[in-house]
């Protein structure tokens, strides 16, 4: 069985992913065609393998031509209006204008309406209703998981144990195992479900279910005290069947990769794509790290529960796996790693069992001047994207940065064509 897991990564893992699939679809047209392969979200990768999906049944996205010879000034510097569909990025154009948690601080309810419709849900799903009917012109109660087995992985953590306090030296929370359940949304049958295989009613629709993978923003009201007190009413809550009230978090909290939730499935063939936000690996390493048992600093958006509770892999082998993710030598590694009949371990906080993992293949996000030099000198990009590109983005980046975002990410998959072609078929 072959797993892609679309990692998070706020607006970056959101548009990396579409680019990502739509590489993948128009290069191996029979990878989203059939039921396999099974999908693992988080996060903005969660929202964005949504969109994608449904980007067919709506509107067709655009999206700037793949030969890097070819490319114009017009393809990297604009939306491209003049063709036809949907620009890929478009939530560029709404998402600074979506509403806050601290309009609860206000006493109300947020309550937004385009023309005729009432949104009456969350704040932040009602938030991405709005994205994706201006951006995408998708209605979010219309969006469908799609045919494939399609999992967005999220963490709920217990009412009585907020706010959490992260040591201040590691991040991690070390209350973890007691208060923070690694959970999946199965957004096909509309089910979470979690480690003991207990299930209990999750979201209504598919958009809810990316509201709740994706739930960024709630990380900081459950790590304060004064923001607990003020906002505590903007967190989606849900009640488990043994009657404890938990908040529904961002998944990233706990795995921010989407491996996990393949490894539960016991996947034999597993290729992942990376796309954080939060800088290089050499910077931020413990959405991977824990993974492997290597203990180092985290941030709150990721990893909470430490490498102790996180390990799946053998920590002998993520020397390799940094090092070839981190290179970024067009004639090296090229921020890809690749492992073959891995013993996965046995995780109880994770739920997943042991066996041996046939392969896995990592793509990474790493600032590359190979891929830059690459580029026409003529559209002098360089001097026109910020020190943060590729890694660190604010949410309002340039419609530039967004379109070599997107040529980036398939420049990478395209030197691994041939690597691809062999896992995919």
């Amino acid at each position: 069985m072959l797993g892609l897991a679309f990692s998070g990564g706020g607006v970056t893992g959101m548009l990396c992913t579409l680019c990502v699939a739509h590489f993948l679809n128009e290069t191996f047209p029979n990878t989203f065609t059939s039921t396999s392969p099974s999908i693992s979200t988080v996060s903005g990768g969660t929202i964005g393998y949504l969109l994608f999906t449904n980007a067919p049944k709506h509107e067709q996205l655009r999206y700037p031509p793949n030969k890097l010879s070819a490319l114009t000034y017009r393809d990297l510097y604009t939306e491209n209006e003049e063709q036809s569909g949907v620009w890929f990025a478009s939530a560029l154009n709404y998402i600074p204008d979506l509403p806050e948690p601290r309009a609860f601080w206000k006493g109300t309810v947020i309550k937004r309406k385009l023309g005729n419709k009432k949104f009456k849900g969350n704040w932040w799903e009602d938030g991405l209703d709005i994205l994706a009917r201006l951006g995408y012109k998708m209605a979010g109660e219309k969006l469908v998981a799609g045919q494939r087995p399609f999992q967005a992985g999220i963490a709920m953590l217990r009412e009585d144990a907020c706010p959490i306090a992260p040591d201040v030296s590691t991040g991690i929370y070390t209350d973890a195992a007691r208060a923070i359940i690694p959970a999946v949304i199965d957004m096909n049958r509309g089910k979470i479900t979690y480690p003991d295989n207990e299930e209990l009613d999750g979201p209504t629709t598919v958009m809810q279910g990316s509201s709740f993978s994706s739930a960024f923003w709630a990380a900081a009201i459950v790590e304060s005290k004064l923001d607990y007190g003020l906002l505590k009413r903007a967190l989606i809550k849900r009640q488990l069947k043994r009657s404890d009230s938990y908040y529904i978090l961002d998944g990233g909290i706990v795995d921010t990769t989407g491996i996990v939730n393949l490894l539960r499935q016991k996947t034999d063939t597993i290729v992942a794509f990376y796309n954080n936000n939060a800088g290089s690996l050499k910077d931020l390493e413990s959405p991977l790290a824990y993974l492997f048992g290597v203990l180092c600093k985290t941030d709150s958006q990721n990893s909470l529960q430490g490498p102790e509770l996180a390990q799946v892999f053998p920590r002998s082998l993520y020397t390799k796996v940094k090092k070839n993710l981190t290179d970024t030598n067009v004639t090296g590694a090229n921020m890809m790693a690749q492992l073959h009949n891995i013993p996965v371990l046995g995780n109880k906080y994770f739920g997943v069992e042991p066996y041996y993992l046939k392969s896995l293949v990592i793509f990474s996000l790493e600032f590359s001047n190979d891929f830059l030099q690459s580029l026409p000198p003529e559209l002098h990009v360089r001097n026109n994207i910020g020190m943060e590109w590729p890694n660190k983005m604010p949410v309002g980046m340039s419609t530039l940065e967004a379109n070599l975002l997107c040529v980036f990410a398939k420049w990478k998959l395209q030197k691994r064509k041939g690597l691809l072609t062999k896992l995919l078929s």
